[in-house]
């Protein structure tokens, strides 16, 4: 039994001597690892940073409605003006019909009348 002592305990002080080295790596390595605290810190600040967002949304929100209103009412100013004019524009138009009905159609059947009165 004694002869075979001595490869076991030369294998089990090699073992050891790895899981040293692999503790030592392990134990850098947890230095950096997050703990409990930091990880509800970071909660914290993302429900704080969330609450930001949504006030910001909501202040945008409310700026983009007066936006909009304000467009609304500089367009429907807009358009009053142009159906105001649009009305302007038709009446003379009209009128200028009128005239024309009125003058140059009697003006050319008297016309008519009277070169057909000279040839009778």
């Amino acid at each position: 039994m004694t002869e075979n002592l001595e490869p076991r305990v030369k294998k089990l002080e090699s073992d050891v001597a790895t899981i040293s080295k692999n503790l030592a790596t392990l134990t850098v390595r947890s230095e950096s690892f997050a703990t409990h605290a930091d990880v509800a810190n970071v909660r914290t600040e993302m429900t704080a940073l969330r609450g930001e967002l949504k006030e910001d949304i909501a202040s945008l929100r409310g700026e983009l409605k007066a936006d909009i209103v304000s467009l609304r009412g500089d367009l429907t100013g807009q358009i009053i003006a142009s159906r105001g004019e649009l009305r302007e524009e038709l009446q003379k138009a009209i009128n200028r019909q009128t005239v024309l009905l009125l003058t140059v159609i009697p003006a050319t059947l008297a016309a008519i009348a009277a070169v057909a009165a000279w040839f009778r």
